[in-house]
């Protein structure tokens, strides 16, 4: 039995060992779980740094946070097949929002060793299909 599960949830609050200078125009890490708001100027730096990439509100949630898509399309969207990616349906999912944004990293910051896969592909990415959860469960 775990006597103070509480404990178990702080920690999961600890930020891991940084490894390397952080950007100066995003919080981003992947060493720790990030807050909406990290994630958003994140998705903003994407949009201003790389011209195949946008973002789009699609929706607020309940409590009125912007639900956002990143589309990341060669050439323009909707000519190719797609890729959709969603993470953070459920609130306590810290993992995926993280791992959506890695994906996203990987895909639009590395794409010279991959260009493969944004030259015959769109993607669609939502970091967090729930944000209202998120931001309460990390409260």
């Amino acid at each position: 039995m775990i006597p103070d599960v509480q404990k178990l949830i702080e920690l999961e609050k600890l930020a891991a060992p940084s490894k390397g200078a952080p950007n100066p125009k995003h919080a981003m890490t992947w060493d720790d779980y990030h807050t909406l708001e990290d994630m958003y100027t994140y998705l903003d730096y994407l949009e201003e740094t790389f011209d195949f990439v946008t973002t789009e509100v699609i929706g607020q949630s309940y409590e009125g946070r912007d639900m956002r898509v990143v589309k990341v399309c060669r050439g323009g969207c909707g000519e190719k097949k797609a890729v959709w990616i969603d993470g953070g349906i459920h609130a306590r999912e810290w993992v995926s929002p993280a791992t959506v944004t890695w994906m996203l990293m990987e895909l639009v910051e590395n794409d010279a060793a991959h260009a493969d896969l944004t030259e015959g592909l769109d993607w669609y990415f939502v970091a967090s299909a729930n944000p209202d959860g998120y931001a309460f469960s990390r409260d």
